[in-house]
C-alpha cells in the first residue's frame, strides 16, 4: 500500500489532468455521437412537448 502511495506522489500532475480532459472529452464525443439517438431523444421528450417542437429541437442538436 505504501508503494502505491509513493508512486501516486510521484506521477507527473500536468500529464494527469491533461489525460483527464482527453478522456472526458473523447466520453463526450462518443455520447454525443452514438448514444444520443433521435428514438432516444424523442422518448425522453416524448409526453413533454409536441412532434414539430421536438424535431426543431433536434434539428438544432445536431448542429
Amino acid at each position: 500500500m505504501h508503494f502505491l502511495h509513493s508512486t501516486f506522489l510521484d506521477t507527473d500532475k500536468r500529464l494527469v489532468f491533461v489525460s483527464i480532459c482527453l478522456l472526458s472529452g473523447l466520453l463526450t464525443y462518443l455520447a454525443q455521437s452514438f448514444f444520443v439517438t433521435e428514438e432516444l431523444f424523442y422518448y425522453s421528450l416524448g409526453e413533454q412537448v409536441a412532434i414539430e417542437r421536438f424535431e426543431k429541437l433536434w434539428a438544432e442538436s445536431q448542429k
